[in-house]
């Protein structure tokens, strides 16, 4: 791209926008004595390859009944939903979900 042609931007109109848009960057160092979050999610989306069929999305999260829910569970949200202390897909799990799908065909 021609220098010309560049669209250039001052800095007030970005950190405006980021402001705005509620963007925050990277840390470019830790904080000394701040703990970062650990939020970790497993999510499973089933489709074949033309998707015309699509199971339930599958969610494993670390909380028993995470207060987004607002006191629903998982099937009346419409996906399925595991926890466990690391939310991996245990084989318990995907034992649950194979046979599941199973009974769906």
């Amino acid at each position: 791209i021609p220098n010309d042609e560049c669209l250039d931007l001052s800095n007030g109109w970005l950190a405006h926008f980021k402001t705005h848009a509620n963007l925050k960057g990277l840390p470019d160092r830790q904080h000394l004595g701040v703990k970062g979050k650990k939020v970790c999610l497993t999510y499973a989306f089933t489709a074949n390859a033309d998707g015309s069929e699509k199971l339930q999305p599958t969610v494993t999260d670390k909380a028993n009944k995470p207060h987004a829910f607002q006191n629903k569970t998982g099937a009346q949200l419409e996906f399925d939903y595991y926890n466990n202390a690391k939310a991996w897909m245990t084989t318990f799990f995907y034992q649950n979900w194979l046979l599941q799908w199973d009974c769906e065909l």
